[in-house]
């Protein structure tokens, strides 16, 4: 539900609030991992889009990095491909 309130701020160009959202949807995802794990490399993925959106690269690259990491570690491929591409672009 997190998730989807920060994509809708995003989607309004609202990013300040959706960028509280994400980081409201990943502690909440966080208390399970195993669970979540899914949901979190998600999150990761939106809260690089919406920091680039925000004209914050670094961040966009730190965090990156993590869905990189998260992603490889719970075998979300799809996700390593795209999170890797966007590590190596920043580079």
């Amino acid at each position: 539900m997190a998730r989807a309130l920060a994509l809708t701020y995003a989607a309004e160009e609202a990013f300040e609030p959706a960028m509280e959202w994400l980081g409201e949807a990943r502690r909440r995802c966080m208390r399970d991992t195993d669970s979540y794990a899914g949901l979190q490399v998600e999150i990761l993925a939106s809260q690089v889009e919406v920091n680039l959106k925000l004209d914050r690269p670094e961040t966009a690259d730190a965090v990156a990095r993590e869905w990189l990491a998260l992603a490889a570690r719970t075998h979300r491929d799809s996700h390593v491909a795209r999170a890797a591409g966007f590590v190596t672009r920043r580079s």
